[in-house]
Protein backbone atom coordinates (compact mmCIF):
# COMPACT_ATOMS: atom_id res chain seq x y z
CA UNK A 1 0.00 0.00 0.00
CA UNK A 2 3.26 2.15 0.79
CA UNK A 3 4.31 2.01 -2.73
CA UNK A 4 1.09 2.81 -4.32
CA UNK A 5 0.81 5.88 -2.79
CA UNK A 6 4.81 7.01 -2.98
CA UNK A 7 4.04 5.96 -6.97
CA UNK A 8 1.22 8.18 -7.25
CA UNK A 9 2.99 10.74 -5.66
CA UNK A 10 5.62 10.60 -7.80
CA UNK A 11 3.67 11.16 -10.85
CA UNK A 12 2.06 13.91 -9.58
CA UNK A 13 5.28 15.83 -8.74
CA UNK A 14 6.41 14.54 -13.05
CA UNK A 15 3.51 16.59 -13.92
CA UNK A 16 2.98 19.34 -11.70
CA UNK A 17 5.67 21.74 -13.53
CA UNK A 18 3.74 21.24 -16.82
CA UNK A 19 0.39 21.69 -15.02
CA UNK A 20 2.18 24.91 -13.58
CA UNK A 21 3.33 26.32 -17.07
CA UNK A 22 0.09 25.87 -19.03
CA UNK A 23 -1.61 27.62 -15.90
CA UNK A 24 0.80 30.58 -15.89
CA UNK A 25 1.04 30.59 -19.83
CA UNK A 26 -2.48 29.44 -20.80
CA UNK A 27 -4.41 32.25 -18.32
CA UNK A 28 -2.08 35.02 -19.08
CA UNK A 29 -3.97 37.18 -20.84
CA UNK A 30 -2.23 39.94 -23.33
CA UNK A 31 -2.12 43.23 -22.34
CA UNK A 32 -4.07 46.07 -23.32
CA UNK A 33 -3.49 48.10 -26.01
CA UNK A 34 -4.52 51.19 -24.40
CA UNK A 35 -2.23 50.16 -21.19
CA UNK A 36 0.64 49.30 -23.15
CA UNK A 37 0.69 52.98 -25.28
CA UNK A 38 0.70 54.36 -21.60
CA UNK A 39 3.53 52.59 -20.79
CA UNK A 40 5.30 53.68 -23.54
CA UNK A 41 4.50 57.25 -22.84
CA UNK A 42 5.49 57.34 -19.34
CA UNK A 43 8.95 55.81 -20.35
CA UNK A 44 9.64 58.83 -22.69
CA UNK A 45 8.11 61.20 -20.45
CA UNK A 46 8.57 61.07 -17.29
CA UNK A 47 7.28 63.22 -14.23
CA UNK A 48 9.24 66.44 -14.00
CA UNK A 49 10.16 66.46 -18.20
CA UNK A 50 9.74 70.05 -19.04
CA UNK A 51 6.57 70.88 -20.90
CA UNK A 52 8.75 71.55 -24.47
CA UNK A 53 10.97 68.92 -24.01
CA UNK A 54 7.69 66.21 -23.97
CA UNK A 55 6.35 67.77 -27.28
CA UNK A 56 9.57 67.52 -29.02
CA UNK A 57 9.15 63.93 -27.96
CA UNK A 58 5.78 63.56 -29.00
CA UNK A 59 6.66 64.53 -32.36
CA UNK A 60 9.11 62.43 -32.74
CA UNK A 61 6.76 59.50 -32.00
CA UNK A 62 4.54 60.74 -35.05
CA UNK A 63 2.23 62.12 -32.10
CA UNK A 64 -0.23 65.52 -33.29
CA UNK A 65 -1.29 67.57 -30.44
CA UNK A 66 -3.14 70.80 -29.42
CA UNK A 67 -2.63 72.42 -25.97
CA UNK A 68 -4.38 74.08 -23.67
CA UNK A 69 -2.74 76.67 -21.47
CA UNK A 70 -4.48 78.21 -18.48
CA UNK A 71 -2.65 80.92 -16.29
CA UNK A 72 -5.88 80.70 -13.36
CA UNK A 73 -8.61 78.65 -12.45
CA UNK A 74 -11.52 80.56 -13.80
CA UNK A 75 -9.71 80.16 -17.26
CA UNK A 76 -9.73 76.84 -16.71
CA UNK A 77 -13.80 76.65 -15.58
CA UNK A 78 -15.46 78.21 -19.00
CA UNK A 79 -12.68 75.47 -20.82
CA UNK A 80 -13.83 71.72 -21.96
CA UNK A 81 -11.13 70.82 -19.73
CA UNK A 82 -12.68 72.69 -16.73
CA UNK A 83 -16.34 70.72 -17.91
CA UNK A 84 -14.60 67.59 -16.86
CA UNK A 85 -13.46 68.37 -13.33
CA UNK A 86 -10.72 66.80 -13.52
CA UNK A 87 -7.88 66.48 -10.84
CA UNK A 88 -6.24 69.85 -12.40
CA UNK A 89 -8.57 71.65 -10.28
CA UNK A 90 -7.29 70.35 -7.24
CA UNK A 91 -3.55 72.23 -7.63
CA UNK A 92 -4.55 75.37 -7.88
CA UNK A 93 -5.98 75.32 -4.27
CA UNK A 94 -3.38 72.46 -3.10
CA UNK A 95 0.07 73.28 -5.09
CA UNK A 96 2.20 70.95 -6.43
CA UNK A 97 4.89 69.47 -4.29
CA UNK A 98 8.12 69.18 -5.63
CA UNK A 99 11.80 68.83 -4.77
CA UNK A 100 10.28 68.06 -1.00
CA UNK A 101 8.65 71.88 -1.10
CA UNK A 102 5.14 72.72 -2.10
CA UNK A 103 5.03 75.35 -5.50
CA UNK A 104 2.53 77.68 -5.85
CA UNK A 105 0.68 76.59 -9.24
CA UNK A 106 0.91 79.55 -12.02
CA UNK A 107 -0.01 77.34 -14.93
CA UNK A 108 -1.47 74.17 -16.27
CA UNK A 109 -1.49 73.19 -19.30
CA UNK A 110 -3.49 69.94 -21.45
CA UNK A 111 -1.97 68.38 -24.31
CA UNK A 112 -4.48 66.18 -26.59
CA UNK A 113 -2.80 64.06 -28.46
CA UNK A 114 -3.39 61.81 -31.23
CA UNK A 115 -1.59 59.29 -33.25
CA UNK A 116 -2.81 56.68 -35.90
CA UNK A 117 -0.40 53.43 -35.53
CA UNK A 118 -0.62 51.52 -38.61
CA UNK A 119 1.51 48.35 -39.90
CA UNK A 120 1.72 45.07 -37.47
CA UNK A 121 -0.11 47.56 -33.99
CA UNK A 122 -3.49 49.00 -35.15
CA UNK A 123 -5.21 51.95 -33.41
CA UNK A 124 -6.15 55.09 -32.88
CA UNK A 125 -5.16 56.24 -29.45
CA UNK A 126 -5.85 59.99 -27.76
CA UNK A 127 -3.60 60.88 -24.91
CA UNK A 128 -3.73 63.82 -22.37
CA UNK A 129 -0.69 64.68 -20.44
CA UNK A 130 -0.88 67.41 -17.73
CA UNK A 131 1.81 70.18 -17.21
CA UNK A 132 1.99 72.07 -14.49
CA UNK A 133 3.90 75.28 -14.31
CA UNK A 134 6.24 73.70 -16.41
CA UNK A 135 6.69 70.16 -15.85
CA UNK A 136 4.78 66.84 -16.72
CA UNK A 137 2.44 66.30 -14.18
CA UNK A 138 1.00 62.46 -13.89
CA UNK A 139 -1.01 60.67 -14.96
CA UNK A 140 -0.79 59.77 -18.42
CA UNK A 141 -4.74 59.07 -19.86
CA UNK A 142 -4.72 57.27 -22.71
CA UNK A 143 -8.50 56.09 -24.85
CA UNK A 144 -8.43 53.85 -27.99
CA UNK A 145 -10.59 55.74 -30.14
CA UNK A 146 -12.97 52.95 -31.89
CA UNK A 147 -14.24 53.77 -35.07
Amino acid sequence: MAQLSTLGHTSIMKILPFVLLFAITGCSRPENPATQVSREIQQWIPVGTPLVAAQKILEQHQYVFSIDSYANQQEMNGSVAGSKKDSSFDYWHTGVFRNGKTEAVTNICILSCRRIITGDQHGDYHVTLRSINGQIEGPVTVVEVVR
